[in-house]
């Protein structure tokens, strides 16, 4: 007998399932995951995600780079390059803005 492969468990395997494959996390928001690390997330737009190895994620966007956020911090993300910490205000006109607390600026 041939043992079944065991499947890592994704990232987001533990977020509500919503229609047409989008999935809502109670910390996270709602995104649609396409299974290749990319989500399109409802705020923040197109992300390539990767565990932290704790509790937390790392996501890549255009614009921002690498920033990082968990369930215990997420509206704040780090932005790894910058070692700044960006506060996640809301989407307009199709972007996502940011309170930069170095700065004092809306990005």
């Amino acid at each position: 007998m041939v043992p079944e492969p065991i499947l890592p468990a994704v990232w987001w395997a533990s977020a509500e399932e919503a229609d047409a494959g989008w999935r809502i996390s109670p910390w996270f928001g709602a995104f649609r995951p396409y299974g290749n690390g990319w989500i399109f997330h409802a705020d923040l737009g197109w992300l390539y995600v990767q565990l932290d190895g704790v509790d937390g994620l790392w996501v890549w966007s255009e614009g921002k780079g690498w920033l990082w956020t968990n369930p215990g911090s997420y509206r704040y993300l780090y932005q790894a390059d910058t070692h700044r910490w960006l506060y996640f205000l809301k989407r307009k006109n199709g972007q996502a803005r940011f309170y930069n607390h170095a700065t004092g600026t809306v990005e």
